[in-house]
C-alpha cells in the first residue's frame, strides 16, 4: 500500500507547500521510518536541521492519526487474493510474520483491519532502537 499521498494530505493540513509525487516518494522510501524521511525531505528542502526534525515528528505523527482513521473508517482493504493466501499458508503449516519500520501505531490496526489474525508474529518500527541500514536491523 503506497502512503505517500497521506504524507501530502499532512502538509496540505498544516499549510505546507510540499508535496509528493509516485516519483518522489518512490524515491524517499529509500530511508526508512516515516518521521526519518519527513526530516531528510525538510531538510533537503532548506530548513534547518532542528526545524527538520521538529517539523517532521509533528507532520509524521499527523500522518499517522490519517492513516488510522483511513483503517477505523474500513476504507483500507487487503488486495484482491492476499487473504486467500495467507489462508492457504496457514493450511500448508506455514507460519506467517510481518517486519515493518511502520509503527506498531498504526500497523496493528492495519493488519487486523485487513488481515484479521492470520500473522503469528508482528515485529514494527516500534520495537526496534535502530532502522536500516544499521546491519543489526
Amino acid at each position: 500500500m503506497a502512503v505517500g499521498w497521506l504524507f501530502n494530505e499532512a502538509f496540505e493540513e498544516a499549510g505546507l507547500p510540499d508535496y509528493w509525487d509516485v516519483d518522489t516518494y518512490g524515491q524517499s522510501v529509500k530511508i526508512t521510518g516515516g518521521a526519518r524521511r519527513l526530516a531528510f525531505w525538510f531538510e533537503k528542502n532548506g530548513r534547518s536541521p532542528a526545524d527538520a526534525a521538529e517539523l517532521a515528528q509533528r507532520r509524521h505523527k499527523r500522518k499517522t492519526q490519517i492513516m488510522r482513521r483511513q483503517i477505523a473508517d474500513g476504507r483500507v482493504q487487503a488486495r484482491p487474493g492476499a487473504t486467500d493466501f495467507l489462508d492457504e499458508l496457514a493450511e500448508s503449516g506455514m507460519q506467517v510474520h510481518v517486519a515493518t519500520t511502520g509503527t506498531r501505531a498504526w500497523v496493528e490496526p492495519l493488519l487486523h483491519q485487513a488481515f484479521g489474525d492470520r500473522f503469528d508474529t508482528v515485529i514494527t518500527g516500534t520495537e526496534i532502537p535502530d532502522l536500516k541500514p544499521n546491519p543489526a536491523a
